[in-house]
């Protein structure tokens, strides 16, 4: 698996007559609360208007079809970013796809959603806010945490959105085609045994395609990292200090509640229980892909 990025980038800058070098787009599959809006600010620093941001509807999640028309309408675009990537086919347009992400660890994450809520709730959409009541900006963090878990099991889900994120349209669309549809049937359940046995190893999966995970927490050394994949096409991109946009750490309470003694704790924890074996693999593979990547010439 460490050598499967090198293989492919071999492959794909073979040159000739019959088999040109093809013009790479990158893609930051961007998971919600990693940094990602801090990212995107140094791709549009590196790329100006060869970067593309698709953040239109947060609830639409583009089809393959839409991609591929998206990029092929922008010969000129080198990157794109979105919330709303869940398919992740080899070409775009035509052109090699590399796909990235960066993880957080899913506590962490979890409740870095919740304060941006509580900073920005008079800013959501209408369909965000509905979500919540009226005086979340003043609700003692633990509460909301109450508020949101009773949410979840209101909507019959069984947490881990990391896996979620990654896993439910392509587990939906494989049981639709093996069920003879052609679309994502209501009847497939996200949330069925199957789904909770199987969400794990095909994230796990998914990631294994990726030219890099990154990781929040090393936010520097990934953007490093992000940068020699970049530049081991031909792309030379400046270094930039590096931005903090979209943050809230300051409403931040004691967590130290989330354990295995607190009930509210277990229950958080018990919700991120693929999502914690999900990032700690992440991190494997964020060691495996610099690894790789730094084997690259970059200056």
């Amino acid at each position: 698996m460490q050598n499967k990025i090198a293989s492919e980038l071999s492959l794909l800058t073979k040159t000739g007559p019959s088999m040109p070098l093809p013009k790479p787009i990158f893609v930051h599959v961007h998971v919600p609360k990693t940094a990602g809006t801090s990212l995107n600010q140094l791709l549009t620093e590196w790329f100006k208007d060869q970067h593309l941001s698709l953040y239109h509807s947060p609830t639409h999640v583009y089809s393959p079809d839409e991609l591929n028309e998206i990029v092929a309408k922008n010969p000129n675009v080198v990157s794109l970013a979105s919330h709303s990537i869940r398919s992740f086919q080899p070409l775009l347009g035509g052109r090699p796809a590399l796909y990235y992400c960066f993880l957080r660890n899913p506590i962490d994450r979890f409740i870095s959603g919740l304060t941006f809520v509580k900073k920005n709730y008079r800013w959501l959409s209408e369909e965000h806010r509905q979500s919540y009541p009226d005086n979340v900006e003043t609700m003692p963090l633990k509460d909301l945490v109450l508020l949101r878990l009773q949410k979840e099991s209101e909507a019959k889900l069984k947490g881990n959105w990391l896996n979620r994120f990654f896993t439910v349209r392509l587990y939906r669309s494989q049981n639709a085609f093996l069920q003879g549809g052609n679309d994502l049937p209501k009847f497939v359940n996200d949330e069925n045994e199957h789904f909770q046995n199987t969400s794990l190893p095909l994230a796990m999966a998914i990631l294994d395609g990726f030219a890099l995970v990154g990781l929040t927490e090393k936010f520097e050394d990934s953007v490093q990292a992000l940068r020699a994949l970049i530049h081991s096409f031909g792309l030379t991109i400046p270094p930039l200090d590096l931005p903090q946009a979209n943050v809230s750490k300051e409403l931040r309470e004691d967590l130290s509640w989330i354990t295995t003694q607190d009930e509210l704790g277990r229950a958080v924890l018990r919700l991120m229980d693929n999502d914690i074996l999900l990032y700690k693999y992440g991190q494997k593979r964020f060691l495996q892909t610099t690894e790789q990547i730094s084997k690259y010439h970059f200056c």
